[in-house]
């Protein structure tokens, strides 16, 4: 596999059905990227079926277009669906994390690539990084946000599979093991660590794991109590950002973009809650 990001791969595919039949130098020059740079990429498109060639040029293959429809429509689930069967590094990815179970912790890079060659599949370093990063973009995959550089861990969301009971319990365990500390009971816990905790043991997307929170703080008003926490409380935020894909409509080429978004506390009409307490009850 060709280490080539989500954006450029549909960059590319956007060039070659809207120029109908080009070659790699014709991408070249629409890039800005080296002679071999183009090739890889059109070497990789082509690979996964998403190109096709006739002499020495390629256009966009019928299954091409059928991502790029995706795209437009902002279908992210049919682009992953469509990068999963194409792209034999992605699928094992996939399935490399979908080996990992509920209340386990994600997976390295290196325990990915060391589990991917005893089911047989080959992934290195740098393919599996790249495919977290189409899976993390199109909203499959997850990096718990207070791990970073060779310890980041990655795993796959399962919403549909979670019992809404099962979450609720998780969130009041988590929010005891976050309340200790050296000793010490804390009564305040950062949501923005609660959220990562919960949603990497139970592979929760972090929508799921806001509306769930959402809802306990409604049921129990007295018990749970969510507070705003001073500025410089590490609270506030996670320490690294969460991704997502858009498509620009604006310009004249529907090039997918990509939106930062701090991960704060837990936004209610338009207030960001940064702490949370679960009371005893009398």
């Amino acid at each position: 596999m060709e280490p080539i990001s989500l954006r450029v791969l549909l960059r590319s595919l956007i060039f070659f059905r809207q120029q109908e039949r080009s070659s790699s130098r014709d991408l070249k020059s629409n890039l800005s990227v080296t002679a071999d740079r183009a090739r890889a990429i059109v070497r990789q498109l082509s690979s996964m079926g998403l190109l096709e060639k006739s002499y020495e040029e390629f256009s966009c293959s019928r299954l091409g277009k059928s991502a790029l429809d995706a795209v437009q429509a902002s279908h992210w689930s049919k682009v992953h669906d469509i990068l999963w069967e194409t792209c034999k590094e992605y699928g094992a990815l996939l399935k490399v994390l979908r080996s990992c179970g509920v209340s386990e912790k994600g997976l390295m890079i290196s325990q990915i690539v060391r589990l991917s060659a005893q089911f047989g599949w080959e992934l290195n370093r740098v393919t599996t990084y790249i495919c977290c990063e189409w899976g993390r973009r199109l909203g499959k995959i997850q990096k718990n946000l207070f791990t970073s550089g060779v310890v980041s861990r990655f795993y796959l969301i399962h919403d549909r599979s979670i019992p809404v009971n099962l979450i609720e319990n998780e969130i009041r365990v988590q929010y005891g093991h976050l309340g200790k500390r050296k000793g010490h009971l804390l009564i305040y816990v950062s949501v923005p660590k609660l959220r990562e905790n919960v949603c990497e043991r139970l592979k929760l997307s972090r929508r799921k794991f806001d509306d769930v929170l959402l809802e306990i703080w409604k049921r129990n008003t007295g018990e749970v109590e969510l507070a705003s926490g001073p500025l410089t409380s590490q609270s506030k935020r996670a320490p690294t950002r969460k991704l997502s894909i858009y498509v620009d409509r604006k310009s004249a080429v529907l090039s997918p973009k990509y939106i930062l978004e701090a991960e704060e506390g837990l936004d209610i009409g338009g207030k960001k809650y940064q702490t949370i307490a679960f009371h005893r009850r009398d």
